[in-house]
Formats: C-alpha cells, sequence, structure tokens
C-alpha cells in the first residue's frame, strides 16, 4: 500500500491510501497530493515508510516543518519499527536546526546526492 499525507486539508491529519498515480494532484504548494478521490484513511500503527516533508534539514536527520506539529502528532502513532525518510535539496539543507523535545529525529535523509542513513542511539541519563 502507498499513502500520502491529507495533512493539508486540515481535515484529519492522517494517511490516505493511493491506489494509482492519477490520483495524485498538484498542490498549493506544487507538489504532488492526495486527490479528493483518495478516501481510505489508513490505519498509522500499519506504515511501515515514511516520505516526510520539510522546509529544511540537517545531516543528523532533524527536520523543520511549517510550525504546526501536524507531523509530530502524527509519527507518534507509526510503529517504532517505521522508517521515517525525509526528502530535502541540498541547497535547503543546514548545519543546524531548531528543534524541540516533542520533534522526532527522522531515520534517513534523501537528497539529490544520496541517502543518509541516521544512526539512533538511546541515552540514558
Amino acid at each position: 500500500k502507498t499513502g500520502g499525507s491529507e495533512m493539508y486539508r486540515k481535515r484529519n491529519n492522517g494517511c490516505l491510501e493511493i491506489q494509482n498515480v492519477e490520483q495524485l494532484k498538484r498542490g498549493a504548494y506544487g507538489s504532488l497530493e492526495p486527490g479528493e478521490e483518495c478516501d481510505i484513511i489508513l490505519d498509522p500503527t500499519e506504515i511501515q515508510f515514511a516520505i516526510i516533508p520539510c522546509i529544511s534539514c540537517n545531516r543528523k536527520g532533524e527536520r523543520l516543518g511549517h510550525g504546526g506539529g501536524y507531523y509530530d502528532r502524527y509519527l507518534e502513532k507509526m510503529p517504532e519499527d517505521c522508517e521515517k525518510a525525509i526528502l530535502c535539496r541540498e541547497s535547503l539543507m543546514c548545519d543546524e536546526v531548531p528543534t524541540e523535545e516533542h520533534d522526532e529525529r527522522m531515520d534517513l535523509v534523501i537528497s539529490e546526492n544520496g541517502i543518509i542513513r541516521i544512526k539512533k542511539e538511546v541515552c540514558e541519563i
């Protein structure tokens, strides 16, 4: 199954199943998004791989979004073994990205120059 975000609709903050490429429509920011005919909402606990949008990111897997926290809240519902990736052009990447405690680091950073796999370490204090 392939899914696409419906965060932009501000309706369900979920992920819609995409059954074919014809169901994708150009959105407000020019990117392809699920069209109105996509109406099957995927259970976040069933998602195994997620591509999360960003405005910018760094090579540590920290992303800068639009600040609404929509994706952060949805990511909390996904299984821990779900791989999360961000797509970002190299020209938009920064050395440092402001983060907050609830922000989750991604597992992969994908750019036109390749893929960076992030090793997440558990630190106990």
